[in-house]
């Protein structure tokens, strides 16, 4: 699921079937709700057809009153569940998955008053279109043993935030 336009809750989600489904049709059901805050619940369906061996619907739909998700420091990190059901057309439910995710949108511009410069570095983060500052941080491997249980990571992860961080940057070669 991607945000095509974070302040009117407009959205793009891609659905693959895979797997023995020729001959299939059905109807994809979603229910999205929110996850951690209040809020009501919105429900979407679509008719497929699977053509040989796959199945794929792209949508676009409108969540109403979309609450936006910031970074850490920034604002609320409000995040939604999707639900999506795949159910035959006698009825029968043949699949059920289940996700999170967040409502934002985020680009990198120059700056609006310089504009672009090739001699200058000018860019600028844009969140939910406003302009913000971006405190990041650079991540290489925690253990050269190699010892990675989520508990080392989720406290990495807990100190970075602490500290203010908005996101890291995984330094590949460290492996």
């Amino acid at each position: 699921i991607a945000t095509v336009d974070a302040q009117a809750g407009l959205m793009d989600l891609s659905v693959d079937l895979v797997g023995q489904t020729e001959g299939i049709s059905g109807t994809l059901k979603g229910v999205i709700k929110p996850k951690n805050f209040e809020g009501d619940a919105y429900e979407f369906t679509y008719d497929m057809q699977a053509e040989g061996d796959s199945a794929n619907a792209r949508l676009q739909f409108t969540i109403p009153n979309p609450q936006l998700w910031w970074p850490n420091g920034l604002g609320d990190q409000n995040l939604y569940t999707l639900d999506t059901y795949f159910i035959d057309e006698n009825g029968f439910e043949l699949d059920h998955d289940t996700t999170s995710f967040g409502i934002r949108t985020v680009k990198m511009e120059p700056l609006a008053e310089l504009g672009p410069q090739e001699d200058c570095y000018n860019w600028t983060f844009i969140v939910n279109g406003e302009n913000v500052f971006m405190k990041g941080s650079g991540w290489c491997t925690l253990d050269a043993l190699m010892r990675f249980t989520e508990e080392r990571y989720d406290r990495q992860l807990v100190l970075a935030k602490e500290q203010g961080i908005q996101f890291l940057r995984a330094w590949g070669p460290g492996m």
